[in-house]
């Protein structure tokens, strides 16, 4: 049995209701990320006077559960609390600890421990503790049905000087990633029963509908013209369904890339809503994590929804006032939040681009790794598999020929240079190397004959 809490800044203690700035916060309702910066949702001091830091004593949010060595939840407790941090692990650190179990580790190779309370013996069990939980948790609920869609993500090294993209790199998912997803994931779940079991009139929650009846029928024709069983009646039967036809494949990545873009272009965006507009609780239901209820809790300090959803909460367990929003004013700012979300999505994925692209125009082309889409006699549609990217990729000075009777449409290019001849057979789900370059602010590609 243990105890496993998760702490959030109590931004909402410091921004009264219709207050100027919670008025000012609630047009805004999201921090946005781009390449280069951050345009923060708060005040720059507040963001930092908020934040958990080592050694600091901060107000929290705190969500306590115990949890039995089977990742079963026995009992759950929440709290306004005052926490002091012993120190700030970055995920590489706490990736240090996960990928060494059983080993010694020394202090040099971590952030200082501020407290004389705590040694870093202390800090590693605890993060080894964690990991097995997560695990646990993180095995039922695949089990139940959540469906992970991962897009690819890319990170720059940019110029300190001149700002110019030197280098990109796709981030990786890893355990540690993973770990900390789990228990945020619990206490949005938690804390969504808690402020709707109060107020179910008012509640702000997050949905994911289903997708649309029609689009899914066509997806299921064009996973059968790619020759792939998929099952589309159930998030089980999809996650089941996805990783066998991955495991099938002979390009696993670039399978992959392309099953996650076919099921990820008819999914309808998740939204936040009004608990007590809906007609009944079957529309709570987030469909990709396959849960009946869930909200956002766990970012105060960049979301404007936190911030509502801890007032809601505060006064659910008698730890401050009620909120005065009446149904439809939350149901006006919940829509604002969905079209700001949207928006800042927008504009982080165009500074991606653009970075990008400028670091294609400076260093004229990159060789790249690409996952077939469709297939033509003049050019294959393909995704770049390490950042996500649709390029068109035409052959080089070879020439293609569909082979007849195959499924899916499968193509041989036939590659003629100096006396010799290569060729290559391609359709969707293959691999290719590609030659990637940018012309006026478009992507184009070329086969790579190795």
């Amino acid at each position: 049995m243990r105890v496993v809490g998760v702490h959030i800044a109590d931004v909402a203690h410091f921004i009264p209701e219709n207050s100027p700035l919670d008025m000012i916060l609630r047009n805004k309702t999201t921090s946005i990320y781009m390449v280069d910066t951050v345009y923060h949702m708060l005040p720059l001091p507040m963001c930092l006077a908020c934040s958990l830091l080592p050694g600091k004593d901060r107000l929290a949010f705190s969500v306590f559960w115990r949890i039995d060595s089977s990742g079963k939840v026995l009992k759950e407790r929440i709290a306004k609390t005052v926490i002091k941090s012993c120190t700030q692990l970055a995920y590489e650190h706490a990736q240090s600890i996960i990928d060494r179990p059983g080993q010694s580790l020394t202090a040099r190779d971590f952030p200082l421990i501020v407290s004389q309370k705590f040694q870093l013996q202390d800090v590693v069990e605890s993060v080894r503790t964690l990991h097995r939980l997560s695990r646990k948790l993180r095995a039922k609920r695949l089990e139940a049905g959540a469906v992970k869609l991962d897009q690819p993500k890319i990170g720059f090294q940019l110029d300190p000087k001149t700002g110019q993209p030197q280098k990109f790199h796709r981030e990786v998912i890893k355990e540690s990633n993973e770990l900390i997803e789990e228990f945020m994931l619990l206490a949005n779940i938690t804390v969504a029963k808690r402020i709707h079991r109060k107020f179910p009139d008012r509640a702000v929650l997050r949905c994911h509908d289903m997708p649309d009846r029609h689009q899914f029928e066509k997806l299921a024709n064009d996973f059968k013209a790619a020759g792939v069983k998929f099952d589309l009646t159930s998030t089980s039967a999809i996650a089941s369904s996805l990783e066998k036809a991955i495991e099938g494949s002979k390009d696993k990545e670039a399978a992959k890339t392309i099953l996650t873009c076919m099921l990820t272009k008819p999914m309808i965006r998740a939204r936040y809503f009004c608990s007590g507009l809906t007609e009944s609780e079957d529309e709570f239901k987030h469909y990709l994590l396959s849960i009946p209820i869930y909200t956002h809790f766990t970012s105060p300090i960049r979301r404007y929804p936190d911030i509502l959803v801890h007032r809601l909460l505060a006064a659910a367990i008698n730890s401050g006032p009620e909120p005065t929003l009446n149904p439809n004013e939350v149901h006006k700012i919940a829509n604002v939040c969905n079209v700001q979300k949207y928006n800042a999505k927008c504009a982080g994925n165009d500074s991606i681009n653009l970075y990008f692209m400028k670091h294609l125009e400076n260093v004229k082309k990159l060789k790249m790794r690409a996952a077939v889409f469709k297939v033509g006699l003049s050019y294959i549609d393909t995704i770049l598999i390490d950042t996500g990217h649709h390029v068109k990729v035409t052959y080089g000075g070879g020439k293609a020929t569909f082979i007849d009777n195959v499924t899916p449409k499968t193509i041989e290019i036939v590659h003629k240079k100096d006396n010799t001849e290569r060729s290559m057979t391609l359709s969707i789900f293959s691999e290719c190397a590609v030659t990637v370059t940018c012309k006026k602010n478009q992507l184009k590609g070329k086969l790579v004959w190795l």
